[in-house]
């Protein structure tokens, strides 16, 4: 059973969603303090932070999830995107390729692939 996420995830995602990234960002930098080791929390800030071009920040988010759950597709996918933007080329495509593993459909990763 998936556990349900805090409401105060739901909130900052659902500001996201009206487009206001900063505030929401900030909303989850708060509840990443109170709640540091909520995976769904670190996945949804690892994203943000690699969304708004700050990849070095969403490095130990992302990874955190991936310790925790080594075969997470996404949060595969997002830290190789981080990687990317921070030109460890090598080590994004071993995380694109092992995101294909578990989504083997993923347009995205493959277009990164191709870019790399």
């Amino acid at each position: 059973m998936t556990p349900t996420p805090p409401p105060e995830l739901r909130e900052a995602l659902a500001v996201r969603e009206q487009g206001q990234t900063a505030d929401a960002l900030r909303r989850l930098r708060d509840l990443h303090r109170r709640t540091p080791d909520d995976i769904g929390v670190l996945f949804y800030l690892g994203a943000m932070e690699v969304e708004s071009g700050n990849a070095t920040a969403a490095l130990p988010h992302l990874q955190a999830v991936l310790r925790a759950q080594p075969s997470q597709p996404g949060a595969m996918a997002l830290l190789g995107d981080a990687y990317h933007v921070l030109g460890k080329n090598a080590d994004a495509v071993d995380l694109w390729r092992g995101h294909l593993q578990q989504s083997p459909d993923d347009i995205h990763a493959r277009l990164k692939l191709m870019e790399a």
